[in-house]
């Protein structure tokens, strides 16, 4: 967390989440991971979230196509793959940019 006097905060982080339930849609899986992520220190306002899929282990890529987010933490990510799940293991790296004050 990098927090600056003019008021900019700058959050990061890394989750990962098992057990995920991905389901087909045309030729593509999907998937919603509702566990909130909460940011360790609320904005002001809902920052600029930037979500990519990586982890310190053995999992499966995927793609986030959209996420559901305000001022204190993540809410929903959804993300999508084009071939079926091996490890239903999907670990994600964000960086949340805003102000808070």
């Amino acid at each position: 967390m990098l927090k600056f006097p003019d008021g900019t905060l700058i959050i990061s982080g890394k989750r990962d989440f098992r057990n995920l339930e991905f389901y087909q849609e045309s030729n593509m899986y999907r998937t919603i991971i509702s566990d909130e992520i909460k940011f360790v220190v609320p904005f002001i306002n809902s920052p600029a979230v930037c979500i990519s899929t990586g982890s310190t282990v053995d999992y499966d890529y995927a793609s986030v196509i959209g996420m559901i987010k305000d001022a204190i933490g993540i809410k929903q990510i959804a993300l999508e793959r084009s071939s079926i799940p091996k490890t239903n293991y999907v670990g994600i790296q964000f960086v949340a940019i805003g102000k808070w004050k």
